[in-house]
């Protein structure tokens, strides 16, 4: 029987951490650290000199611990990973081989067959290789019918890997647009996200044109954009913006840029946790 302990103590060493960070932002938002205004556009693009801005303003910044914080969750992850190979290696406890042992995250068969070499597994049974192999993004992400770069231990190896060299900051930012609409008599109105991203544009078929707009924004300083609008008719448009920000990825990692904290890191806890609950 092997001997879960360290992997099971790492993980719940994560789990506190991502409970404490949930709690976190959750107080943060409940503050209501931004709101929002609809105002002319200061610099309106060329091809809509009428535009009209819906603007951010900041009241309360996310805290700079939460980048760490982050780090904690990702390296006690991480951890957990590492110290069940160590735990599933017949190596003495004072090889210097044990140095070595890690649980391989790859891309690519290529790379597992590489990590093999390396001695990554060493003395790990192939039984158990076996079952670390179904867990690599190259074979899991057809299973989970996603992209290699979509997958949790892809991400968890990359954010590690960023933490080590540089620290990971999170911004606050509009996680879904959950209601501006634009009604109008008539003629229907252009909408486009600022620095040109693209907006999702529903048209009901009311006679009242309304069009709500989902995407996500990062809310970066004060006074940040995070749509434009134009009315090219001389009818009045009524905007109802009804947003809900949420806090997300930002710079020290590009494969998780924008996507939100909290789901990411659970998404990988979730796929951790279920690695160590295979019958090893």
């Amino acid at each position: 029987m092997v001997n879960l302990t360290g992997p099971r103590l790492k993980l719940s060493r994560a789990n506190k951490h991502l409970r404490s960070l949930k709690q976190a932002i959750d107080r943060f938002l409940k503050s209501e650290p931004y709101s929002f205004t609809i105002e002319h556009h200061p610099n309106p693009p060329t091809d809509m000199p009428r535009a009209q801005a819906l603007v951010a303003h900041i009241h309360k910044q996310p805290s700079n611990d939460w980048g760490v914080i982050v780090g904690d969750i990702i390296h006690n992850l991480r951890s957990t990973l590492d110290l069940l190979v160590s735990s599933l290696s017949s190596l003495p406890a004072r090889s210097r081989t044990r140095r070595k042992l890690q649980f391989p995250i790859c891309d690519s068969a290529k790379e597992f067959k590489e990590a093999i070499k390396g001695q990554r597994l060493y003395d790990v049974c192939n039984a158990h290789r076996t079952l670390i192999r179904s867990y690599q993004p190259y074979r899991r992400c057809k299973i989970d019918n996603l992209t290699v770069a979509n997958d949790a231990l892809g991400i968890l190896r990359e954010l590690n890997n960023a933490d080590k060299h540089r620290s990971i900051q999170v911004v606050g930012a509009v996680a879904r647009y959950q209601g501006i609409i634009l009604r109008m008599h008539g003629s229907p109105v252009r909408v486009i996200a600022a620095g040109g991203a693209g907006l999702r544009l529903g048209a009901t078929t009311d006679p009242c044109l309304s069009y709500s707009i989902s995407g996500s924004r990062a809310i970066t300083e004060d006074g940040t954009v995070v749509a434009v609008f134009e009315n090219k008719s001389k009818r009045r448009v009524y905007v109802n913006p009804s947003f809900q920000p949420s806090i997300q990825f930002w710079k020290g990692c590009s494969r998780v840029k924008d996507r939100p904290v909290l789901s990411v890191l659970s998404a990988i806890r979730d796929r951790v946790k279920e690695i160590l609950g295979e019958p090893w």
